[in-house]
């Protein structure tokens, strides 16, 4: 199976919830890109919301809305990103949504989804929360082409809103479970590796031996890199999630590693 994948990285221009500049995260993300593109057919777009358009724009890899970045619009220029793929770019395949916290190893993905080489494909992490239809991560899920046009099928009418239980729903990886769940289509589980988890701690201590965390201790040199180094030396797996003080020396070792 041929396999055209586009890639939609839901970015912004201000900080994540680390106060990291998320500028700063795209410089590496484009590192990725330009390896990829001597490797595989594959497309990517940033996709941003801001006051200053009147209607989508398309500034080199910048897919931008018009509307403020807030939790809530994520869910609008996904949309909007998954009715221009149909509408503009014939051919594409699977779409992947992620973030820019993510690292994604594209030469095992699109392996990955030759094997799979079916219809109705949602390939990522099956997320669950208290009340709600399990749901695809919002730091990457990939979509074959027939789950999206079935997507906007349910936003044919500009319905902005998902609804439970006659309120909206502000998440929007929950809002496409609810989609999903509607229309009957099964997630296919992709584990990743969560150093998102470790984000916090490594704000403030940088000691983990093994993957566990020890007390702060001044006088200890252990660190946060030899520990990473460690866990990624025998693995070869999809998806990395990254957002903490240390995304640069991940991104360089796993580009290293995966390219």
């Amino acid at each position: 199976m041929n396999i055209k994948l586009i890639c939609g990285i839901i970015a912004t221009r201000e900080s994540n919830t680390n106060s990291r500049n998320c500028e700063d995260f795209k410089k590496e993300w484009i590192k990725v890109i330009e390896k990829n593109n001597k490797l595989n057919n594959i497309e990517f777009f940033f996709l941003y919301s801001s006051p200053d358009v009147d209607s989508i724009t398309i500034d080199g890899m910048d897919f931008i809305v018009p509307g403020h970045e807030s939790k809530k619009t994520i869910l609008y220029k996904t949309i909007d990103f998954f009715k221009y793929i149909i509408k503009e770019i014939p051919g594409c395949t699977h779409v992947l949504r992620t973030n820019l916290s993510s690292f994604y190893n594209f030469p095992l993905l699109l392996s990955k989804l030759r094997d799979l080489n079916k219809k109705e494909i949602v390939f990522g992490s099956k997320e669950r929360a208290n009340g709600f239809c399990d749901f695809p991560s919002g730091c990457g899920t990939t979509y074959s082409i027939d789950v999206i046009h079935r997507i906007c099928e349910y936003f044919k009418d500009e319905t902005k809103d998902v609804l439970r239980k006659g309120r909206a729903i502000q998440h929007d990886d929950i809002a496409i479970g609810e989609i999903l769940h509607k229309l009957n289509i099964k997630i296919i589980n992709l584990d990743y590796v969560n150093l998102q988890r470790l984000s916090k701690d490594l704000a403030h201590i940088k000691d983990f031996i093994d993957g566990v965390k020890l007390k702060a201790d001044s006088k200890r040199t252990v660190s946060f890199k030899p520990w990473f180094i460690e866990k990624i030396k025998n693995e070869n797996l999809i998806h990395y999630r990254c957002s903490n003080p240390e995304f640069k020396f991940i991104f360089k070792n796993l580009i290293e590693k995966y390219y």
